[in-house]
């Protein structure tokens, strides 16, 4: 039984914001162009996913969402479906210019493409931008709840375009042509092949236990791989032995939790599997509120620097010489 003065957390939030901030952070120093990328979350359908898609599409203007090979069709259709909320997201709540938002301004703004049926539809779903303008918070949920997704993809293959948003549970399919990776499944084992990583590519894994094996690192110094989910303390804090790491560096679950006892928080976060947008805002706050940060970048359990990141840049551009 749950007291009414006790917290419960599962700390997935705040390793949702330290991933993709390390991952943005990875793609910076490797000089890969978030305009331009192409990049993917695996795992996408499970709660850190999902929410890692919905901020990377803040700034990402091609994203794929992979999910389970198990049970395809179901998986097929969840994907799907955050797919549609990443477009409604996109519309109703992220309002600068950049990542699928961009995308979708960019075909609805063009109303030469389309004919005389396709047109209609170009309109009703660019009043819907014209409707968040005005809407109020409150009466959000019930547009987050429409299909879209079935126009949206009608419109971008009408243009000659491929829609912003892809998604699939092949990872070997995909894997070739991704610049930015974030990985966060609940699978044990190693799921990406390291023949099939592309050179330059950027992985941040989220997973516990990891994902991405040492092969990957032993076979192409070509890839930077790179973990998620690190703090920064602002005072060299350590917890016995800090679980590898050195003081003043832990993992984002375990700080969540810390960040609700500084707050004396009587929030409960992330239970029931589903993180909403105010937890992050919430969390984001408490971070910059008591001076939690991103650590720097580490790969395999180590700390790594500009150098490390250099000779990955220079064993990439020997890979597109060749």
């Amino acid at each position: 039984m749950i007291l009414d003065h006790e917290i419960v957390t599962t700390g997935n939030t705040f390793t949702v914001i330290t991933s993709v901030n390390a991952l943005l952070t990875g793609a910076a120093k490797m000089d890969i162009s978030l305009e331009t990328c192409r990049g993917a979350v695996i795992g996408a359908n499970g709660s850190i996913g999902r929410l890692c898609a919905i901020l990377l599409s803040q700034k990402m203007e091609n994203i794929v969402l992979i999910g389970r090979k198990s049970n395809e069709r179901v998986n097929m259709e969840r994907l799907r479906e955050l797919a549609n909320e990443i477009y409604l997201h996109a519309i109703f709540y992220h309002k600068e210019r950049s990542g699928i938002r961009k995308q979708l301004l960019s075909l609805l703004e063009n109303e030469l493409v389309f004919s005389d049926g396709l047109y209609q539809t170009r309109e009703r779903l660019y009043e819907l931008f014209q409707t968040a303008e005005s809407a109020e918070t409150d009466n959000l949920e019930e547009q987050m709840s429409e299909n879209i997704i079935d126009d949206i993809e009608l419109l971008f293959r009408q243009a000659g375009h491929k829609p912003p948003i892809d998604y699939g549970v092949d990872i070997d399919y995909f894997l070739p042509e991704l610049d930015v990776i974030l990985v966060a499944t609940s699978s044990i084992g190693e799921l990406l092949q390291p023949d099939l990583i592309k050179s330059g590519a950027v992985i941040c894994d989220v997973s516990r236990p990891a994902n991405v094996g040492k092969i990957v690192q032993e076979k192409r110094p070509d890839v930077l791989v790179i973990e998620g989910g690190l703090v920064k303390f602002p005072e060299n804090l350590a917890f016995g032995q800090n679980l590898g790491y050195k003081p003043g560096v832990n993992l984002a679950c375990l700080s969540e939790t810390i960040l609700l006892t500084l707050e004396n928080s009587n929030r409960n976060m992330g239970i029931g599997g589903r993180i909403t947008m105010d937890d992050m805002y919430y969390i984001q706050g408490l971070a910059e509120k008591h001076g939690f940060t991103l650590a720097s970048l580490h790969s395999f359990e180590k700390e790594i620097d500009d150098e490390y990141i250099a000779r990955v840049k220079a064993a990439a551009n020997k890979q597109v010489v060749s």
